[in-house]
């Protein structure tokens, strides 16, 4: 009965990650090789950086909102 609960936790937590959330703090970075800068936000759910445009985070697998909404 255990593993059932944490199987559906698992399964809640997948389906969480793919309604898009709104990305938080967008500010510029710069890129160093080329001088340029590249808008950047923090994804809501674990806090880590994601370059603009990205549809998910590359640490913790939210799908991403960047509409202006």
């Amino acid at each position: 009965m255990i593993e059932e609960g944490i199987a559906v936790e698992a399964v809640i937590s997948a389906l969480q990650k793919q309604a898009p959330r709104e990305v938080k703090n967008t500010y510029p970075v710069e890129v160093k090789e080329t001088g340029l800068y590249i808008l950047t936000g923090d994804c809501p759910r674990c806090g880590a950086p994601v370059p603009a445009e990205q549809r998910y985070c590359w640490k913790c697998g939210q799908r991403l909102d960047w509409s202006d909404d």
